[in-house]
């Protein structure tokens, strides 16, 4: 492995159509792609007025999300809110966290750290 790696985001597999959410979003995952070995990184675009069924936390894991266009909430655990472009939000790994796109649609970048959580996806879904 090389000790960089340049990805255009775009020409990742959108995963969302995969699991029933490409009405919703678009969501790429970068991690593998780029070889990281320390941080997690996804892209994820939402069309205007959407949210997806679900929230999530993790288990180890503290994540960084960098609005990069649009407006919405953030829903943490259960309260909402507001975000807009450039605004950079950190949550606790034990934070229910989900967002809501506003009529303008939102596209954020999504940091984490699989290696505090044994180079593994720590993410668990509310039952």
């Amino acid at each position: 492995m090389t000790d960089f790696t340049i990805q255009h985001l775009a020409d990742l597999e959108d995963l969302a159509p995969k699991y029933g959410l490409g009405h919703v979003q678009e969501a790429r995952f970068a991690t593998k792609a780029i070889g990281a070995e320390q941080l997690g990184l996804a892209h994820v675009r939402m069309q205007p007025d959407q949210a997806p069924p679900f929230t999530h936390h993790h288990g180890a894991q503290e994540e960084l999300y960098l609005i990069l266009s649009g407006s919405g909430q953030v829903v943490l655990d259960g309260e909402e809110h507001d975000v807009r472009t450039l605004d950079v939000v950190r949550v606790a790994p034990a934070v229910e966290r989900g967002f809501r796109s506003g009529p303008d649609g939102l596209e954020f970048v999504a940091v984490g750290a699989p290696a505090v959580s044994g180079g593994s996806n720590d993410a668990v879904m509310p039952s």
